[in-house]
């Protein structure tokens, strides 16, 4: 999180090596990213989105309130 530990590095590496730096950065935050979407979409389609879950609350909500239960 300190810019000048990477200034440092880049005052004091070929332009090459700053490059190759910046591809290999590129290629794990790609599949970070790439990670993280596909547990989002996993967790979509196991909970389905906000809308259908708030749904499912107000149904079993009314299904208790007509069984005569209240939380």
């Amino acid at each position: 999180n300190d810019s000048a530990y990477f200034m440092h590095i880049v005052q004091t590496r070929p332009p090459e090596t700053i490059a190759n730096i910046c591809i290999c950065l590129i290629k794990q935050t790609t599949f970070m990213l790439q990670k993280q979407m596909d547990k989002l979409e996993g967790n979509f389609l196991q909970k389905g989105g906000l809308r259908e879950r708030m749904m499912k609350e107000r149904l079993d909500e009314r299904a208790k309130q007509k069984n005569g239960y209240r939380k």
